[in-house]
């Protein structure tokens, strides 16, 4: 009856056991009383197992089998657990195996969170190392391309210019204008010169190239296909005509009260061979020429 009992109780507790482990219920002569493997009930524990656990309680391992022994009453009966030491092995393999996948799992987790956060950290800084590019190539009142730049572009458009090719180098000076900032302001003369950069863009070709120097000086190169020296003079003259026109319109109060007008020089060439420094110095000769023939004009070299 005693058995009978340890019996049901252990089948109730042992159900859930592993199929790779043995629990075993032996008496003081460590005969079975009962095991997960039905067919060892009543019959000696067999002599390797018994060797390791004998009179010994705790976990012991031969190489072949892990064996567990604690005794659980009085009488000296003992509970013994034995499973082969390749399954455990298997499963620390298994738990190493989930280990490192786990651990290169979070490893490229980390690499692209990295990746994304360097990325948008980097944005900023991107985004403002582009703006202080521009910024060091335009000029910040009238937003065209400064003196620097506007050089270092006319040089390159000439060097991939076509032979034939009939350019323009035009430089404008405002007349009167320091009598702007006299009577109006330097914020009505700044006013001016945002103005003048908006007439300049509007009447000449849209891929006129248009820099300010400095001050009140302007400057513009443009690049004539597929027609000769004179279609490029007459169409810089027409352009120059309807850039007058605007002119006159949108600054009409300063004219009346500063007497305010622009000069005009000009440099037709059809040699792409010209360097920036020469064309530079002939408009600026041309320029001159209009200043001392009674300004507002334009002269041609």
């Amino acid at each position: 009856p005693v058995i009978s009992v340890y019996t049901r109780e252990f089948e109730t507790i042992f159900e859930s056991v592993s199929s790779d482990m043995t629990m075993r219920l032996v008496d003081d002569n460590y005969d079975i009383i009962y095991s997960t493997n039905k067919d060892e009930v009543g019959t000696a524990l067999s002599g390797d197992i018994a060797r390791l656990v004998y009179d010994r309680d705790g976990s012991v391992s031969d190489g072949t089998n892990m064996v567990t022994s604690v005794v659980c009453n009085s009488s000296n009966w003992r509970i013994i657990c034995s499973m082969p030491v390749t399954v455990i092995t298997d499963d620390i393999r298994q738990i190493q195996f989930f280990t490192h996948a786990i651990s290169l799992g979070l490893l490229f987790i980390l690499v692209i969170f990295g990746y994304y956060a360097l990325k948008r950290a980097s944005a900023p800084i991107s985004t403002l190392m582009n703006s202080l590019e521009e910024k060091s190539e335009h000029d910040q009142l009238t937003g065209l391309i400064n003196k620097l730049s506007f050089e270092k572009l006319v040089d390159a458009m000439i060097l991939t210019g076509s032979q034939g090719d009939v350019v323009a180098f035009i430089m404008f000076d405002m007349d009167n204008f320091k009598s702007v900032n006299d009577n109006f302001g330097h914020s009505a003369g700044d006013d001016v010169l945002r103005k003048f950069a908006y007439v300049l863009t509007e009447n000449f070709d849209k891929d006129a190239l248009i820099g300010r120097l400095g001050g009140d000086e302007f400057a513009m190169f443009i690049s004539y296909s597929a027609i000769n020296a004179d279609a490029a003079r007459l169409r810089t003259q027409r352009q120059l005509a309807d850039f007058r026109t605007e002119f006159d319109k949108v600054f009409w109060e300063y004219k009346e009260k500063c007497n305010l007008s622009v000069s005009v020089g000009v440099v037709l060439t059809d040699s792409l061979t010209t360097e920036y420094d020469v064309l530079y110095r002939k408009a600026d000769e041309a320029l001159y020429k209009s200043k001392n023939n009674g300004k507002n004009r334009d002269t041609y070299i």
